[in-house]
This record gives C-alpha cells, structure tokens and sequence, in this order.
C-alpha cells in the first residue's frame, strides 16, 4: 500500500501563521490652514444691537422682544378700546350729534351718584359722593369753568352757580306750593282756629331774607339731590372711515334740576365740557355694590358705556318716545353694519 505523507497533510492543514507585521501608516494628516473664529465679538455700531453677532442670542432675544411688544400692545389697545379718540376730519365719513338722557334713579345708573359710606378711605379716589358732587367740588376749587345752557360764551363760576341755584329754589317756593301749604286769607281761621297771615304775605318781612343765604367757598356745599334725578350726555357718534367702526365722542354734560312736586318743568343748571371734567371724573368712584375689588371711575365708566340711557335728540330733531328712541339707535347701528360688504 501507498504510504501517506502525513506531514504534507498537516502541513496543508495547518498553516503557519503569518510573520507579516502590518505597515505603518506613513501618511500624516493634514495641517488645518484656516484660521479659527477670534473670540471676541465684532465691534458693532449700535450698542442696543451687539447681540446680532451671535444668531442664537438674535433668535431669543426676538422672541422675547416680539412678547413683550404683543403684551404691551394689548395693555395699550385695552385702554384705548373705548377711550375718546380725536378724529381728523379727513376720517369723518358720517357723523351725527345725539343727545342721552340717563335716569339716575335706575338701577344700573345709581353707582354714578352713590355716596360712600365714611368706613371707606380715600386712598384712590378723591371723590366719593357721586358724579353731581365731584362736578360742583371742581368747580368749587377753580379746576374749570361752567357754561350757562344755550350760551357758551358766557361761564360760571362756584358763586354764579349757587345764585343760579338759588334761583331755581325760589321758583319752587314761589310756583310750586300746595293748596294745604298756602295762608288763609285774613280774618280766617284754620282747622286749630288759630287767625293766620293774608294771601299778601308773611307776617314777618324779614323772613325770606333770612331763608336763602349764599353759601361761602369754605362752607360745605347745599343740598344737591335735586339734581340726581336726571342727567344729559351730548355726543358726537361718528364713523371713522380709517378705523371702519363707528365711536361715540363725549363732548359735554348737562346738570339737569328737578322740581320734586313734578309741578314745575325741568332746567338745565349748567353745561360742563368733558375735554375739562375727565381729570375729576377719572378721581370720582364708581361703587360696585356686589364687589369691592372691582371699583372703578366714573371716566372709565363713561367710556366703557356701563349705563343706561335713551335718545331725546338726535341731529337736533327731538324724540317724542321711548319706541321711537330705540327705533333711531338701532337705524344707526344698521346703518354702520350695512356700510360693511360681505
């Protein structure tokens, strides 16, 4: 038999490991030939801008930037949602002079001239007795001047409003007494049979005189209930074609006197203008009954439009009734939806 080589076999079988050692990489890398980025921040003219260097910190800071101006615009835009805003007369597409009459015995209407009570300080508000009160207590301290009704020529002064007020009283007294008020006729006698003064007059000549004494600057002012009855608001509803919506511009106040016995007809004490009361108006509370955190002033409320009121003139035609008056302000509030095109 043939022999077999065995060590041919195993020396195919198992090969000798390799003695080879691996070249060495003889290729060296590169040197970087560029220059790396200085550390220290261009130099930049404007020095509210250094940060436009660094686009992360530009990215950021306009975020942040863009916040705070969306925020105080909204601040500002709340303020003057309902403020009284000028319009050029360039921007007046339409316009038309109303006149509101406000019931200041309504139940919304009595936070304008409530009286607060004394357990209240005067931290925020300097007036706290109403809109008639704070009106008079201006005047009363020379902020501003009063104009007589249907004359704007002519002003009034803290004194040429009491004697007006006197007026008013005196006509009340004159005009305005009952059956059961007036002197039997001489030789009369009443119901006690006591004798009484004639129809001519009173007994004692000086007592007329004696009732009515103006009142000085330094003493406290007269009775003002008379005139919380009834108030007027004159303003100006114009379409303001830049803004394309309709605002209502105040333009002045009207103090209305009421006679109590509902005999004599009502007149206007004075006119105040609102260019010259809404510094006073804005220091005037306006109490919320329900919630004492939520007070505020009589010229907020007056913008914001937190009363009830109806049209007694509208361009200077006189309305006649209550249907009437709401017929000519929803003519035009359609009026401003119709100018609208869909």
């Amino acid at each position: 038999m043939k022999e077999i080589n065995t060590f041919s076999i195993n020396k195919t079988q198992n090969p000798k490991p390799k003695t080879q050692n691996p070249k060495p990489e003889t290729r060296n890398p590169k040197p970087e030939t560029r220059n790396p980025k200085p550390e220290t921040l261009p130099y930049v003219k404007t020095p509210t801008l250094f940060f436009l260097a660094n686009r992360k910190i530009h990215t950021k800071m306009k975020k942040i930037m863009l916040l705070m101006g969306m925020l105080l615009l909204g601040v500002a835009g709340q303020n003057m949602l309902y403020a009284q805003v000028p319009v050029r007369n360039d921007d007046r597409f339409w316009a038309k002079r109303v006149v509101m009459r406000l019931d200041l015995r309504e139940k919304i209407n009595r936070p304008l001239i409530h009286h607060a009570s004394s357990y209240y300080g005067q931290e925020k508000y300097v007036e706290q007795k109403g809109l008639i009160t704070a009106l008079v207590n201006g005047l009363k301290r020379q902020e501003y001047l009063a104009y007589y009704p249907y004359d704007w020529e002519k002003t009034l002064d803290y004194k040429a409003l009491l004697l007006r007020m006197e007026e008013f009283e005196q006509a009340l007294i004159g005009e305005g007494q009952s059956l059961d008020e007036m002197p039997l006729a001489s030789g009369e006698l009443d119901e006690f049979g006591i004798a009484e003064a004639d129809w001519g007059g009173f007994e004692d000549e000086n007592l007329e005189e004696e009732t009515y004494i103006p009142a000085s600057s330094a003493e406290a002012l007269p009775d003002l209930s008379n005139y919380e009855e009834s108030f007027h608001i004159v303003e100006d509803w114009i379409f303001n074609k830049a803004r394309g919506s309709m605002q209502q511009n105040i333009d002045f106040f009207e103090v209305i006197w009421t006679d109590p016995s509902g005999l004599l007809p009502e007149k206007v004490l004075a006119r105040f203008r609102w260019a010259d009361v809404k510094g006073i108006l804005a220091r005037t509370e306006w109490k919320n009954k329900f919630n004492d955190a939520e007070t505020r002033s009589v010229k907020e409320v007056m913008e914001l439009r937190i009363f009830h009121s109806y049209l007694i003139s509208v361009g200077g035609v006189p309305v006649k009734s209550l249907p009437e008056a709401e017929r000519r302000k929803l003519e035009m509030i359609e009026f401003e939806h119709h100018l609208w095109s869909y």
